[in-house]
């Protein structure tokens, strides 16, 4: 394969300069040369006279996300260098690294990877644009840090831009769908999730409390509050062998709709009164939950391939439902969001669903014309 070379030369008069990707575009270096292929070979000796040993990217990156080994983190922290990358943060970069990059490009040197390579790489990946974005933060941050270290001039990738998150819009299930795929009858209930019920009546916790997948997965049969009707949110799966807080310390309880806890009661009874411990979720992984929601959904026909829908949507369909029926407040209290910003962000029914809400303040709105307040004139 032909690779971009990672420096442009210019002449200036008779003697050649050259510029790197880093450099500003009024900022050029003579070579000293008059020759073309002499001012090539000039700074490429100076490209590997500045980096004589370049790491492949498995050798350097390997653990530069690892918490209790990365020499960088530690340095990040103790300079306050940048954004504060947390410990779950760190697990995130660490399995794009092992997960994504490394399989692809880790025994490449670092220097040698190409823009042109690593979007057509991206592009084809069969994951969200915000996922991708996430890929693309990683290796920007790993290829910055060797330049920082003088183990490569430049970086290779220093023009990559972000992938538009918004040309994917996650959508979230109607009323309609609801009922079709968590059924209130028992029978009608197993005949949807046949030998998936443990994962139904799972995501049907999600769909009617808005939990996050990983709150979700680390939710316990202690956690079931009987008495009140709903579930204790307090802590939250991080990975395959960790649990944390909830995101953004969102530890909560959350009361359930009647119709859930009887089948979550259900669910308890047919497994013979779980021990508290046991987790109610059928497995703690993310994608075999996953896999039952798109199995359900083919069984009502739910269209999920050409919309987008995963047990995320699960809580987007929540916000969505409750909005108009709780006040804010309360529904950012139950849902665990901090702002009314992200309350928004989730609310994803149309703007004339949203105007239907308002209808109970038609009152209020015909007195415009009834002159409840007066404005006075100037």
């Amino acid at each position: 394969m032909r690779y971009k070379k990672p420096f442009t030369i210019y002449k200036r008069g008779k003697v050649w300069y050259y510029r790197l990707p880093e450099d500003n575009k009024r900022v050029g270096h003579s070579t000293g040369q008059k020759l073309k292929y002499k001012a090539e070979e000039h700074v490429k000796a100076l490209l590997n006279t500045s980096s004589p040993d370049i790491p492949t990217l498995s050798e350097y990156a390997g653990d530069i996300f690892d918490w209790n080994k990365s020499t960088y983190l530690r340095h990040r922290s103790e300079l306050k260098r940048g954004r504060k990358i947390s410990p779950e943060t760190a697990r995130n970069r660490h399995g794009n690294v092992h997960k994504h990059l490394i399989p692809q490009f880790g025994d490449r040197l670092l220097n040698e990877i190409t823009i042109v390579e690593f979007e057509a790489w991206l592009m084809n990946l069969k994951l969200s644009n915000s996922s991708k974005n996430c890929i693309i933060y990683t290796i920007s941050l790993i290829m910055r840090e060797a330049v920082r270290q003088n183990i490569i001039e430049h970086s290779p990738l220093i023009e990559m831009a972000a992938v538009d998150p918004s040309c994917r819009v996650r959508d979230y299930l109607r009323l309609s769908e609801l009922n079709q795929l968590f059924p209130k009858d028992i029978p009608e209930f197993e005949k949807v999730w046949k030998h998936d019920v443990g994962y139904g009546v799972t995501l049907l916790i999600s769909a009617s409390g808005g939990l996050r997948s990983g709150e979700l997965r680390a939710l316990r049969w202690k956690h079931v509050v009987w008495e009140t009707g709903g579930v204790l949110v307090m802590r939250a799966r991080k990975s395959i062998t960790g649990e944390g807080e909830p995101k953004a310390n969102g530890i909560r309880g959350v009361l359930l709709p009647e119709r859930t806890m009887a089948m979550l009661k259900w669910w308890y009874e047919l497994n013979h009164q779980p021990p508290p411990e046991i987790y109610i979720s059928p497995c703690i992984a993310s994608e075999p939950l996953l896999k039952a929601l798109k199995r359900g959904m083919d069984t009502v026909g739910i269209d999920h391939h050409t919309r987008y829908l995963d047990v995320h949507s699960l809580r987007h369909t929540y916000n969505s439902q409750m909005r108009g029926i709780l006040d804010d407040n309360t529904l950012r209290a139950f849902t665990g969001h901090r702002t009314l910003k992200m309350l928004e962000h989730y609310d994803q029914k149309t703007v004339a669903e949203k105007l239907q809400r308002r209808i109970g303040l038609r009152g209020q709105v015909n007195q415009f014309f009834e002159g409840g307040n007066d404005i006075e004139q100037q």
